[in-house]
């Protein structure tokens, strides 16, 4: 492999939203969103384990989706025979004034050519005349297909739903034409992620935002297991199991399997003295011996932790990461922790970054939290400095940039985002983070933006 890495596609315009699947054979599938051309589309291309791609492929990606509009953040899994399958939210159905958001999915295969079983740029997965899918998230089936979740407008109000495409383009038995809603209930619910379930079904977990008293206060992690018809499986409470029932806030999920069918859970969680929090939740739907109705803590460490992530050990357990700000708000250090199925939590591992705490930038709310209409952030530089300001979606993908790299001077400075992303469309509701770059510092602020 190259030193500062292997250049999957050097292609003119903006390369975007960057997604990876394994070949099976120690390479890779990436997937992005690419502007080379009139408007966003879907190209797709193929690294080997050697660190080149595959000469195989057209240069700088083959084409996926070239329909009209804009084809954005799409999701990857792979089809088990070298190829993969890739889901995203489309333009296509909607003009210059009328925007509209559809999910549309494809399949690439081992080749670089798109299956010709499929249709050209893609198979309609989900649409609401007049409502937006967006931010798809996808895993495997197992045999081939794959179970797509998204965000969905389609209710005045966010929620999410799901659906299981097979391999061969088609919708498979038992799941509803655009989409099973997994939550039945007001209120925002968010940030989907997913897992196998290891039976051809899945188990997601979410962010809930269902007490519509508390919100945006307080939300929970919910987790539902879906089987490869599209029912709730059996011993799951029909709108979730609540992995955490504190009155505090739970958000920020990540999951991953616990290799018997179950999920292991991790969150950033808002009760007082504790940041990162784990569950464990069983195939039928119960915690597993050893976990508290409110889970198990991971960090208690001083100041934030946000965005945790986690890992399979392999053995039923798991590794979680996330962003650390124990050494000082302006410090950002990663920590990992590992954690077993039965609840017992190993000695957390530290990475720093070697600066001393405190030095850098500050980053403060200058309006109300949650935003209406307008989010306004305190910006304080030490000493000028070139800034970059990008505020990520609740799937933790870019949405719109604030500062490009331009030479800022030392001081105070108000930072606002108007709730449109690049394109000039408003942002669906939801929780968002700003981050700021400058002068090697970095920091961060989640939010919530309310229309």
């Amino acid at each position: 492999w190259p030193a500062d890495g292997s250049a999957v596609c050097a292609a003119s315009g903006d390369q975007v939203n960057p997604v990876v699947a394994g070949d099976g054979t120690g390479g890779a599938l990436v997937a992005w969103s690419d502007a080379r051309g009139v408007s966003e589309d879907v190209y797709v291309h193929h690294v080997l384990a050697g660190g080149t791609v595959d000469p195989a492929w057209t240069v700088n990606g083959s084409l996926l989706s070239g329909a009209v509009q804009q084809q954005a953040f799409p999701t990857i899994v792979p089809d088990g025979l070298g190829g993969a399958l890739v889901a995203w939210e489309d333009g296509r159905n909607g003009g210059a004034l009328t925007s509209q958001k559809d999910l549309y999915a494809g399949h690439m295969m081992a080749s670089g050519l798109p299956d010709t079983a499929w249709t050209v740029n893609g198979n309609l997965v989900a649409l609401v005349p007049g409502f937006d899918q967006t931010y798809p998230t996808a895993v495997s089936d197992g045999l081939g297909g794959a179970i797509i979740a998204w965000l969905d407008a389609r209710n005045a109000d966010q929620d999410i739903y799901a659906v299981r495409i097979r391999a061969n383009g088609t919708l498979a038995p038992g799941w509803t034409p655009d989409g099973v809603e997994v939550v039945k209930l007001a209120g925002l619910q968010l940030r989907p992620v997913l897992v196998s379930d290891g039976a051809n079904g899945v188990i997601l977990a979410w962010q809930d935002g269902r007490d519509t008293a508390s919100f945006p206060t307080n939300t929970d992690v919910f987790a539902l297991r879906l089987l490869p018809n599209g029912a709730r499986a059996p011993g799951w409470a029909a709108n979730g199991v609540d992995l955490s029932v504190q009155p505090d806030r739970q958000d920020d999920p990540a999951i991953c399997s616990d290799g018997s069918g179950g999920a292991l859970v991790a969150w950033k969680d808002g009760r007082p003295g504790a940041e990162i929090y784990a569950q464990h939740v069983r195939s039928d739907g119960t915690r597993a011996p050893g976990w508290a109705v409110d889970g198990r803590p991971l960090c208690t460490a001083a100041n934030e932790q946000i965005e945790p992530t986690l890992v399979s050990d392999g053995t039923g357990g798991a590794i979680c990461a996330w962003e650390d700000y124990r050494n000082g708000l302006t410090n950002h250090d990663v920590y990992a922790q590992r954690f077993f199925g039965s609840g017992q939590v190993g000695p957390t591992v530290g990475v720093g970054d070697g600066r001393p705490p405190g030095a850098g930038i500050e980053l403060a709310f200058a309006g109300a939290n949650p935003a209406r209409g307008e989010a306004r952030f305190a910006l304080t530089l030490p000493a000028a400095a070139a800034v970059r300001a990008t505020v990520f979606n609740p799937a933790g993908r870019r949405v719109a940039i604030l500062r490009s790299g331009e030479l800022r001077p030392a001081g105070r400075e108000l930072v606002r985002w108007d709730g449109r992303d690049a394109g000039g469309r408003s942002a669906p509701p939801g929780v968002y983070a700003l981050e700021v770059e400058a002068g090697g510092a970095r920091a961060a602020l989640r939010f919530v933006y309310l229309p």
